[in-house]
């Protein structure tokens, strides 16, 4: 979950900033707008995908938990406390805060509703309150207060009504959901900005083939002093952050078709950005191979063997719904069967494991790492196994434990039976009274 999070908000900002470079200046409002709707959304659902570019045979990797085994005895494995753990309660109370002030900010909304003069007209509704300084549109409904003149109140329903026809109430609330969703993330507030910066710029544009220039303007600045709505998720008249804006906008000169060729430019981008996030995920996991490698590396400089990657296409782990399944672990599926088989791949190495190798070969490091990675094949059988230590007697030992593994029911991966490549650190302890000897 947490590289799920981390890969949304790196694409996000790789977009917004393409969009503050490129497009925030040009004129073509309903671009921009599916521009950022767009990015925000490809973002979110990037990560998920998962695609192939070729017919080659899958083959899927798993990252097992590290085995601890003990000079004395079988200590378990490794507690694992890490951020995800932490953060996962966090996130949840953090989305159920963003639900309660969106649902209290729609009841308020709802109480206005009720009670202002209600006019209902054949694609909207008009509701006219006392003493109410601020205009906004939220769906078909516009608020708006009744001291305005009748040549006022036509400028600005022409106005609203644009937000009304091009549905802007739809945006502006699917970004109020990334933002309970991704509520850690400060880019989803600037993306809601900026959609209603085009949302005014559009209505903007279509309001000034009816009325003068002069009138309309005139208006959009006679209450600024006024104060504004906090609804976040409706399109306001009145914005004092946004009327300078929306003011240089309308004199500037119309963008010429040559920019276009700047969203095509992009359409390139995110389609080489889908493949390379694809490949990405295609590895054996997105975090894991990175920290492991260099761990490894490290620790096993002087080994003699090395374990290579399989040929065949690779298949990220999460992406397999029915995994091989250890004997005794019968009748689970998903996550359930691929908990229980890790469980019984772990016992069953620290319980068949020669310890008393460590003593023999008289070892003086607190802990020696053991990278071992083995294949269960089609027929469910245990083959392929390659080990890597700093020791190679008890390399050859991890590889002497992972052969007499039991058959397992095979794995299976869009509806075919197929290989399944796990890899399982190893992480031999020496224990200080044993070091001491």
């Amino acid at each position: 979950m947490f590289v799920y999070l981390l890969q949304v908000f790196v694409l996000q900002l790789i977009f917004f900033g393409f969009y503050q470079l490129f497009f925030r200046k040009e004129t073509f409002f309903r671009l921009n707008r599916l521009y950022l709707l767009g990015s925000v959304l490809f973002s979110a659902v990037l990560p998920l995908l998962h695609f192939s570019l070729g017919k080659t045979q899958a083959v899927i990797y798993g990252q097992l938990e590290p085995v601890i085994i003990g000079t004395k005895q079988f200590q378990g494995n490794i507690e694992k406390i890490s951020l995800p753990d932490n953060f996962i309660p966090i996130y949840i109370v953090g989305m159920l805060v963003g639900l309660f002030y969106l649902g209290l900010k729609l009841f308020k909304l709802w109480r206005l509703y009720r009670l202002g003069d209600k006019y209902y007209k054949e694609h909207y509704i008009i509701v006219q309150l006392q003493d109410f300084h601020n205009v906004f549109s939220f769906w078909k409904i516009i608020f708006i207060g009744n001291h305005f003149s009748n040549d006022e109140q036509q400028k600005i329903l022409a106005h609203e009504r644009v937000h009304i026809r091009c549905k802007h109430s739809f945006d502006l609330m699917l970004m109020e959901i990334f933002k309970i969703i991704f509520w850690w993330n400060p880019l989803n507030y600037w993306y809601q900005k900026e959609l209603e910066l085009q949302h005014e710029f559009a209505a903007d544009k279509k309001s000034l083939e009816k009325f003068a220039s002069d009138e309309y303007y005139g208006l959009i600045l006679k209450q600024t002093f006024r104060v504004e709505s906090n609804f976040s998720f409706v399109n306001q008249f009145y914005k004092k952050s946004l009327i300078k804006k929306r003011i240089i906008m309308q004199k500037r000169r119309k963008s010429q078709k040559t920019a276009l060729i700047k969203y095509v430019s992009f359409l390139i981008l995110a389609m080489g950005m889908g493949i390379f996030l694809n490949a990405c995920n295609n590895k054996i996991t997105e975090v894991k191979k990175t920290n492991q490698k260099s761990i490894d590396e490290k620790q096993n400089k002087n080994s003699d063997e090395t374990i290579k990657e399989d040929e065949d296409t690779e298949v990220a782990f999460q992406f397999i719904n029915n995994p091989p399944v250890y004997p005794g672990c019968e009748g689970l599926e998903g996550k359930e069967a691929k908990s229980c088989t890790q469980k019984k791949i772990q016992k069953f190495v620290a319980e068949n494991f020669n310890k008393s190798i460590a003593s023999e070969l008289g070892i003086k490091d607190k802990n020696v790492r053991i990278l071992t990675q083995f294949t269960i094949d089609k027929n469910g059988k245990i083959s392929n196994i390659k080990t890597r230590s700093k020791y190679k007697k008890l390399a050859e030992e991890a590889k002497r434990v992972i052969a007499t593994l039991p058959q397992m029911k095979p794995g299976m991966y869009e509806g075919k039976i197929i290989k399944v490549v796990y890899t399982l650190p190893i992480i031999f302890k020496i224990d200080e009274e044993e070091e001491k000897k």
